[in-house]
Parts: C-alpha cells; structure tokens; sequence
C-alpha cells in the first residue's frame, strides 16, 4: 500500500461534496445568509427576549443585521457569537465564496507586513 496516495484519496464520495457553485445557488444574497444563521440559532425567529423576557418572535431590521422583537423593539443578533460577529463582510464573503480566498489573503498579508 502506497501511504503518500491513501493521504490524497477523497474520502467523500463525489455526489455527497457541496460545491461553492451549490452554495452560490442556495445562497444568493447577504439577506439569504443571514436568515440562514438566524433560522439555525431561532427556529421561526422566535426566541426569548432579554427585555420583556417572554418568547417572541423577531423581525428583521432593515440595513442591519439584526432582527426587533416583535413587543418591545429590542434588538437580536444572530451573528452574536460567532466568527462572523465584528465583521462587516459576513454574507458577502458567504456569497462569493471568498471565505477561504479571504483566509489566504490575510495569511499573505501578515507574510508580507513581517518582511
């Protein structure tokens, strides 16, 4: 048995594999991906509310990336915790895929700024 080869091998059969163009498909807009991460953390965008402490649902907020109780206005937000939560590029970088292109460039520039 040839060790370096059984390193390569794909151990994912080809039809379970999620392209970046299945991505792209599922998640064509910032909103898109956003809803996504909120529908994980509050199903149906219910959730307990901190100021009036009862369960309600949320709504989202336009040009924010949070969502308002229903009742009292107090703001959710779902990227709260998340590697995503100080940045302003969330659901673009999701969009276009450029996660990891993101990752490489952030490993090149911290190379370029020790030189």
């Amino acid at each position: 048995m040839n060790y370096r080869k059984s390193l390569i091998k794909q151990s994912i059969p080809k039809e379970l594999r999620y392209t970046r163009q299945q991505f792209d498909r599922e998640f064509p807009t910032d909103d898109a991906c956003l809803e996504q991460v909120k529908e994980q953390r509050f199903p149906g965008g219910v959730t307990v509310c901190e100021k009036c402490e009862g369960s309600r649902k949320h709504y989202r907020v336009a040009g924010r990336t949070a969502y308002a109780c229903a009742t009292c206005g107090n703001h959710i937000y779902p990227l709260a915790g998340t590697i995503f939560e100080k940045s302003t590029t969330f659901a673009s970088c999701l969009v276009s895929g450029n996660v990891f292109d993101g990752q490489h460039s952030l490993r090149d520039q911290r190379k370029a700024n020790s030189a």
